[in-house]
C-alpha cells in the first residue's frame, strides 16, 4: 500500500551530508499539517502488471501480501509512506514487511504459462533468481528484468553470469554506472560493459532527459514529454514495462521507447503509480533517434 502525503511545509534544501546532495525537510518536532492524503495500491511488480494489462497483453502477478488487512500469511504487507512537495518531487519511506522473503511461498510454478517474465526486486534474493531463469529457459519464456536496489548492491561478480540469461535488462543511469563500475557521465563506457549482459537489449534511463536503449549494433534515444511533474512515483515502473509492453510485438526498439516515454509521462502527470498508465499507443509520438554510443 503507498500513501501519498502532500504538505506545502515539506522543503527541498542542499545537504552535504546526504548522497543525492539534497534533503526533504520539516521542523523537528512540530505538528506538520497535511494538504492531501491520497491511499494506492504500489509494488514494482503490480504497477508493471498493470502497464502490460493495459496494453492489451494477458498479465499476472506472482509476489507476497502479508497477514494484515491486506491478506493472510504471516508477517506484515510491503507499506510505503510519500512525501510529495508542491513541485512532485518527493522521498519514500519504505517498509519491505514480507516481501523480500521469498520462503514464505511455494512458488505456483504449474500456474505460470508466459511468453515473457518481467522481473522486479526480489529483495536480493539470488537463488530465487537463478530458480526463475532455470525455469524460464525450459519454457522458452523471455525474460526482462528490473533489478532491485538489494540485487544491484551484490555487484558485478555475483550478478555478471545471471543477468548474461536475461532478454531485456531495464536501469537507470545511477544504477547502470554502479553496475558496470564507470564514471556517471561516461555513457559509451557504460553501454560497452552492459552489453555483454542482456541477450537483445539494455535499456537505460534518465528520467527527465528521457532514456537510452542498445541491442549491441545499434542505440537509440527518446526524450520525455512535456507534462507536469505531479508525482514522479511509479515512473521507472511505467517506463520499463511500457517499453517491454510493446517490444514483445515485433522487438521494435524505437516503437518500444515511444510508448515506454508515452506510459512514463502519463504516470508522473498524476497521484500514484497506477493512475495515469495508458491503454494506447501515443497519437503524437516522440521523435527516436539513432546515436553513437
Amino acid at each position: 500500500m503507498d500513501v501519498f502525503l502532500r504538505s506545502k511545509v515539506f522543503q527541498v534544501v542542499k545537504n552535504p551530508k546526504v548522497a543525492t546532495g539534497l534533503a526533504e525537510c520539516f521542523d523537528f518536532g512540530s505538528k506538520v499539517e497535511i494538504d492531501e492524503m491520497h491511499l494506492a495500491s504500489g509494488g514494482g511488480g503490480t504497477n508493471c502488471a498493470t502497464t502490460l494489462a493495459r496494453a492489451g497483453r494477458k498479465a499476472g502477478w506472482v509476489g507476497i501480501l502479508g497477514k494484515d488487512v491486506f491478506s493472510q500469511i504471516e508477517g506484515e504487507s510491503g507499506y510505503s509512506n510519500i512525501l510529495l512537495t508542491p513541485s512532485g518531487q518527493r522521498t519514500i519511506l519504505v517498509y519491505r514487511g514480507v516481501s523480500d522473503d521469498w520462503q514464505k511461498i511455494k512458488m505456483p510454478w504449474g500456474k505460470i504459462k508466459a511468453n515473457w517474465l518481467y522481473l522486479t526486486s526480489l529483495g536480493g534474493d539470488l537463488g530465487m533468481l537463478s530458480r526463475i531463469l532455470d525455469f524460464a529457459e525450459e519454457h522458452a519464456i523471455n525474460i526482462a528484468i528490473n533489478p532491485g536496489a538489494r540485487e544491484l548492491a551484490l555487484g558485478w561478480e555475483k550478478l555478471k553470469e545471471l543477468l548474461e540469461r536475461v532478454h531485456i535488462l531495464i536501469l537507470n543511469r545511477e544504477e547502470a554506472a554502479k553496475l558496470a563500475n564507470k564514471p556517471y557521465k561516461n555513457l559509451a563506457a557504460i553501454y560497452e560493459r552492459l552489453m555483454g549482459l542482456a541477450q537483445q537489449v539494455v535499456v537505460i534511463t534518465e528520467g527527465a532527459r528521457g532514456a537510452t536503449a542498445c541491442n549491441g549494433s545499434t542505440c537509440y534515444r527518446v526524450g520525455t514529454y512535456p507534462v507536469k511533474v505531479v508525482d514522479a512515483t511509479g515512473a521507472g515502473d511505467a517506463f520499463g514495462s511500457g517499453f517491454v509492453a510493446e517490444f514483445m510485438k515485433k522487438g521494435n526498439i524505437e516503437k518500444a521507447l515511444q510508448y515506454a516515454a508515452w506510459n512514463s509521462s502519463n504516470v508522473v502527470n498524476k497521484i500514484g503509480a497506477k493512475a495515469g498508465i495508458v491503454r494506447e499507443f501515443p497519437k503524437k509520438k516522440l521523435p527516436v533517434k539513432m546515436i553513437e554510443i
